[in-house]
């Protein structure tokens, strides 16, 4: 998580990395800050719900879901 935080950071996007949905909100209100985009773990219940509560200070905010699920080497030879 931190690494992309870095990698977009490194590419000019402003980051407020957290490990999980309250650390992220209580970052954003202790520095007042407003959102234009959220990765966030589509599994994740709490995460949806932030993304509701956050999507009301910026209607244009941008939700991107992100997975760590990855295609194995046998799922790909069993696809053809």
């Amino acid at each position: 998580m931190f690494a992309l935080s870095e990698a977009l950071s490194h590419v000019g996007f402003s980051t407020v990395p957290a490990r999980t949905v309250e650390e992220a909100e209580s970052l954003l209100d202790e520095l007042g800050l407003v959102v234009d985009m959220l990765l966030v773990n589509p599994g994740l219940q709490e995460a949806r719900v932030a993304g509701k509560r956050l999507r009301r200070r910026n209607p244009a905010l941008k939700i991107i879901p992100l997975s760590r699920y990855a295609e194995s080497p046998r799922q790909r030879r069993r696809r053809g």
